[in-house]
C-alpha cells in the first residue's frame, strides 16, 4: 500500500510590507541588518517635535523629547532606587535616567513596552550626555495618534496589532 501523497502547489500569499519584514525580524533577531526599527516612527516621532540621539551632542541643556527602542533597563541596588535606560534610534544610543518618583509612577510603561517616547530635560557634563526623563509613554501608540504606524508588525490587514513590540524585558 502506497501512502504517498502527491504534491501540492503552495499557495499564494501577500507579499510581506516592509513593517511585517521589520517586526518579523525583531521578533527572531531582536535586530534587524538593513534598518533600525526607530527608523519607521521618525516621521511621526518629527510631528511629535522629537529629535534624533545624534542631534543630542550639538545641542544644549534644558528640555527635549526622543523615542527608541529600549536596548538595557538597569536598577541597581546601589541607586537608591533610580533606574538607568539605553534608547537607541536610528543614529545612535542615548542614557536617560529616572528618579524614584518618576520610576514610581511610570514603572508599568517602562517595564512593559519595549518602545519608548520620552519627555525630559538633557543633562551635559563635558561629553557626556544624559536625559533625565519627566514623562515616558509607549512609542507606538502615541505614534498612531499623529498618523504614524501602530508598530513594526503591524499590517493593513490586521491594524493595531503590534507582534509583541509593546512586550519588555522585565527588571
Amino acid at each position: 500500500m502506497d501512502l504517498r501523497l502527491p504534491p501540492t502547489p503552495a499557495p499564494e500569499l501577500p507579499e510581506l510590507t516592509e513593517r511585517e519584514r521589520l517586526g518579523d525580524s525583531y521578533a527572531v533577531l531582536s535586530l534587524d541588518p538593513h534598518r533600525q526599527v526607530v527608523s519607521l516612527f521618525r516621521p511621526a516621532l518629527d510631528r511629535l517635535g522629537a529629535v534624533t540621539n545624534a542631534s543630542l551632542a550639538d545641542r544644549g541643556p534644558g528640555p527635549v523629547k526622543l523615542g527608541g527602542l529600549v536596548v538595557t533597563r538597569q536598577h541597581p541596588m546601589t541607586a537608591k532606587g533610580t533606574v538607568f535606560l539605553a534608547l537607541e534610534d536610528e543614529t545612535g544610543m542615548v542614557n536617560v535616567t529616572l528618579w524614584p518618583d518618576v520610576w514610581a509612577r511610570l514603572r508599568g510603561v517602562v517595564r512593559r513596552h519595549a518602545l519608548l517616547y520620552v519627555d525630559g530635560v538633557l543633562q551635559r557634563e563635558a561629553n557626556v550626555v544624559n536625559v533625565v526623563a519627566r514623562e515616558v509613554r509607549p512609542l507606538p501608540e502615541l505614534a498612531e495618534s499623529v498618523g504614524g504606524p501602530a508598530g513594526p508588525g503591524a499590517t493593513d490587514r490586521e491594524a493595531g496589532r503590534l507582534s509583541g513590540w509593546s512586550k519588555g524585558a522585565r527588571l
